[in-house]
């Protein structure tokens, strides 16, 4: 950055306020006591971060407001950046949304991106896996609209671990997948809580060591099972396709697209504590208003 050069604050990297996540100011820049960073996740997408989004797949220009994303860097230092090659498939930036704070907005019908690159380590051998994520649907959600999506099976839909609404019943979140490649995809469905079309944290965990598997909904518990998969850690195989915003199989086939404002995702490759969670749970009340 320019020397004497300021940036305005709607265009910085979100900096988080208030008791459970304070900063410390200097002339330089703020530092907080806890990010997504603190962690290590495996992805960690940033809608208000205006510095991650791209109009070329290999980087190009910064997109303006109401333009289309073709690269969405990843914050987490794993350059597990997701892309869009075909134009009319680009979820769109648009601005000052929620809590004054750019989203991602994805149409519902194909728009999507995926990570063609790091795939291996995601989600690989691993005794659990979390995923966390400030959505709001556009329209209350009907079955399978899928938000985040792991596949393992060659031109399959079988996910080895995938947040979205339930496959059965409508407005219910669901996370399902599999431990290993040859076991078909198990799933858990939500409580009784809708997920409607307001801002929420939505929280999946998979612990894939003890077959459990827990949901939670604007910071609580949302269902729970015991019996998720069978014990152990997941295949040593990398996946094959990764996606946002829909279900996009290796060989590019789009299912189950979202209508979703995506402001935020946190992917891990473990089933993070009850204080993790917290921690999460207050940086995204704090940031986006919810």
């Amino acid at each position: 950055m320019t020397p004497g050069f300021a940036r305005p604050r709607s265009e910085l990297p979100w900096l988080p306020y208030g008791e459970v996540n304070r900063v410390i100011i200097n002339s330089h820049n703020f530092t907080p006591t806890w990010t997504p960073a603190s962690i290590s996740p495996a992805i960690w997408l940033d809608a208000s971060d205006a510095y991650t989004l791209y109009d070329a797949t290999s980087g190009g220009s910064l997109v303006a407001a109401n333009g289309t994303i073709a690269r969405w860097e990843d914050k987490s230092g794993n350059a597990r950046h997701f892309t869009q090659a075909t134009s009319g498939r680009r979820p769109l930036r648009k601005t000052a949304v929620q809590n004054a704070r750019d989203i991602v907005r994805f149409d519902g019908a194909d728009d999507n991106m995926r990570l063609l690159t790091g795939l291996s380590g995601m989600v690989q051998n691993v005794s659990g896996a979390t995923v966390a994520a400030v959505i709001s649907h556009s329209s209350t959600p009907t079955v399978s609209k899928v938000c985040f999506f792991v596949s393992t099976g060659t031109g399959s839909s079988s996910g080895r671990c995938s947040l979205g609404s339930a496959v059965s019943v409508s407005n219910r979140q669901t996370l399902f997948g599999r431990r290993l490649d040859a076991q078909a995809s198990a799933s858990i469905l939500s409580g009784s809580n809708s997920i409607g079309t307001a801002f929420l944290s939505r929280i999946g965990v998979a612990k894939y060591s003890t077959s459990d598997a827990d949901l939670y909904r604007a910071a609580a518990s949302d269902g729970s099972s015991t019996t998720w998969t069978t014990d152990g850690s997941t295949s040593n195989t990398a996946p094959l396709a990764v996606s946002i915003g829909a279900l996009v199989t290796d060989t590019d086939l789009v299912t189950s697209a979202s209508d979703i404002d995506l402001c935020e995702l946190i992917v891990t490759n473990a089933a993070e504590s009850a204080g993790t969670l917290a921690s999460v749970e207050a940086y995204f009340a704090a940031k986006w208003g919810i």
